[in-house]
């Protein structure tokens, strides 16, 4: 099929969805479906590719830029497509009909330009001129195609990648602005800011597609009969909230109502958004992948309480809702949920977790020897879903409804959890829990023999004795020099701070925890994780290929000065003080040369041999932390950049003060059986 008759085919169709009557767009998936796979083959899109994980996706400063797969994705919620189409299409025609050209902006335009490019030849490119802009330039590159293939040059005033937040907006230009960068409930993409910052250039008389986006809480009682009672509309972004939202320093929204009373003490919380694209086009509950409400299940809000909402303008921008529950539902006694109930992303575990986590907040004294007796099962958890652990741990603390903790790692995973991370997951949960319904010691035994033949011998003799002796081994070079640079640049970035100015280096931006920097998701970490050659270390240590890999973060260690004193983390043992000792291993790998005097990784090497002895012989009363470990002869490591230092982990263990000129930088990693 030529250019000229794709362009045919496609004018043809957008024809039929605008001339469709509201009673017949239900019918029009056929017709969407013949659109997108114009757009694919124009672009050469495989919209479902295998293992696709929204990888390329970029994280804003107040919410996540999808990927260009994921955002030719939408376009196959056929109403979604239509409602916006239809939309679109309306605003135009009312801005002709007071303007004799009208000016049109559209941010975050995907490969495709969905909502805008396949309208314009309902009308001259003397009557309409167009601004584009998006933040991956590949969705630039073949959103090209498609202007060349639809023949609509003419229209466009400007293409632009950058990221909309950071774009300079000029005064009141646009008859019409349409940015579609939303999911339910405002989570996540930068709707809310984006409205915001571009609020200004809009003209008085001008329009913003969506035009309002409606969200209301509502209480339904859990009765038979039950009816949903309004809450209330907790947010509606339109013009006019982006415009206040705009005239705000710091950015608020936040709004509560009391609680209506309902027959008995449970109740269900439900969340709705209805979008209002233009005019009359709107799209309703449960209508596309935006409207899907989001049901809390037995919350029992407290009648004549105060229920409140509030926006965080955060890099994972949401609704953080706050309520006081109906003082006959709270019983500590109430159990947990099983191990293997599972969560709304169809996962076990991970709802029990979270109602652990809820229930440590209320002190419950009985959840603490449940949260002891599952920390293994839960670190494990976070290494499959690569989580870090702080952040996760303060999401699943902080959370006041469970769906909070699921958008999260939903977030940490570009969108999708594989199918490989659910076996391992439920894999773990089983073993843990000691449920298989096989035998699992032949399983283990059969597992073990397998694995043992498999394992390939990437360290020599010479290095097993020297580990088995000191119980800590250096690896040298498995980063080379480039990819060192590139995680000590992401790095740097994170927390704002110059390697060539020192200055910078005593108040970054981002808080450090002592030396602790809290990255943990970057794209030369996640690569690091997934290097064959550090892997293989790991195998040859534990004996075994069913490892997972943590998701861990990296460490700045500058050089001293009289305003800056080392603040740890001094020697201490990360390990359960129990006997005897299992074994276990922790990992860094030095991104920068580093000395003994440079803030050097420290232990005590051969300490894993006199763990047991030692832990029996400690007093009673007397913290085994607090030891007089420079009596035991303390040592500092002094390596290159790219190697991987592991030691074992019954290895009481440190950083130490920095006395050179230069910092210490390194990315620690570790990994752990599955099983």
């Amino acid at each position: 099929m030529t250019n000229k008759d794709k362009k045919l085919a496609m004018n043809q169709l957008i024809d039929q969805i605008i001339q469709s009557s509201d009673k017949t767009v239900n019918s029009n998936k056929a017709i969407v479906d013949d659109l997108v796979s114009h757009l694919c083959d124009i672009t050469h899109i495989d919209l479902h590719p295998d293992f696709f994980t929204d990888e390329n996706a970029t994280r804003t400063s107040k919410g996540k830029a999808v990927s260009m797969t994921t955002a030719a994705q939408c376009a196959e919620e056929y109403l979604r497509t239509q409602v916006f189409i239809r939309g679109v299409n309306q605003a135009i025609e009312d801005q002709l009909a007071q303007n004799k050209k009208v000016n049109l902006l559209y941010g975050g335009t995907g490969p495709f330009g969905l909502l805008v490019l396949p309208l314009l030849h309902r009308f001259s490119d003397q009557e309409l001129q167009i601004t584009l802009l998006d933040i991956h330039q590949e969705s630039l590159n073949l959103l090209a195609k498609v202007i060349q293939t639809l023949d609509v040059s003419s229209y466009i005033k400007q293409v632009q990648c950058t990221d909309i937040l950071e774009w300079e907006v000029p005064e009141k230009e646009y008859d019409i602005i349409v940015s579609e960068t939303m999911m339910a409930l405002l989570a996540n993409e930068p709707q809310v800011s984006i409205f915001r910052h571009l609020i200004p250039s809009l003209k008085d008389t001008g329009c913003l597609i969506p035009q309002q986006v409606v969200l209301d809480a509502w209480l339904k009682a859990k009765y038979k009969g039950a009816k949903p009672q309004h809450i209330g509309n907790f947010f509606t972004l339109s013009k006019t909230t982006s415009q206040e939202l705009n005239q705000q320093t710091t950015p608020t929204i936040e709004s509560s109502f009391i609680i209506p009373s309902y027959e008995g003490h449970s109740a269900d919380l439900h969340y709705t958004t209805q979008i209002q694209a233009y005019g009359d086009h709107w799209l309703t509950d449960n209508q596309c992948s935006l409207n899907l409400p989001r049901i809390i299940a037995n919350e029992d809000p407290e009648p004549a309480g105060i229920f409140t909402a509030s926006y965080s303008f955060s890099d994972f921008p949401q609704f953080i809702f706050k309520y006081p529950k109906h003082k006959d539902s709270i019983k500590e006694d109430t159990p947990l949920p099983a191990p293997y109930e599972l969560n709304s992303l169809s996962l076990p575990y991970l709802k029990r977790m979270w109602h652990c986590a809820q229930s440590m907040k209320k002190q419950h004294k009985n959840i603490i020897q449940v949260m002891q007796q599952e920390h293994s099962l839960q670190s494990k958890c976070f290494d499959i879903l690569q989580l870090g652990l702080e952040p996760t741990l303060q999401i699943l603390f902080a959370s006041t409804v469970e769906d909070e903790f699921t958008d999260y790692i939903l977030q940490q995973n570009q969108g999708k959890i594989s199918d490989t991370q659910s076996k391992m997951l439920l894999q773990c949960v089983n073993q843990h829990f000691a449920s298989l319904e096989v035998k699992q010691e032949e399983e283990q035994e059969e597992q073990k023999e397998q694995t043992s033949q498999d394992i390939e011998k990437v360290l020599d003799q010479q290095q097993i004795q020297f580990w088995e002796e000191n119980g800590y081994l250096i690896i040298p070079k498995v980063l080379d020099n480039n990819e060192c640079q590139q995680l000590i640049s992401e790095i740097c970035n994170f927390i704002g701070i110059s390697l060539d100015k020192p200055s910078t280096w005593y108040r970054p931006s981002i808080p450090l925890q002592k030396i602790m920097v809290p990255l943990f998701d970057s794209p030369m970490q996640k690569a690091i994780r997934n290097k064959t050659n550090i892997h293989k270390v790991f195998y040859q240590l534990w004996q075994s290929n069913n490892l997972l890999v943590s998701t861990d973060r990296a460490s700045f260690n500058p050089p001293e000065t009289a305003e800056w004193q080392f603040q740890g983390p001094n020697i201490h043992l990360d390990l359960e003080l129990k006997t005897p000792v299992p074994f276990g291993t922790q990992g860094m790998i030095y991104l920068t040369d580093t000395s003994e005097k440079q803030g050097a990784f420290c232990c005590i090497p051969k300490f894993h041999k006199e763990f047991n002895q030692w832990l029996q012989n400690i007093p009673s009363g007397q913290d085994p932390q607090k030891q007089p470990w420079s009596d035991l002869g303390i040592k500092p490591i002094a390596a290159n950049a790219g190697d991987l230092i592991i030691w074992h982990h019954a290895l009481p263990h440190g950083s130490s003060s920095n006395t050179a000129t230069q910092p210490r930088i390194v990315q620690y990693i570790n990994m752990q059986p599955a099983n």
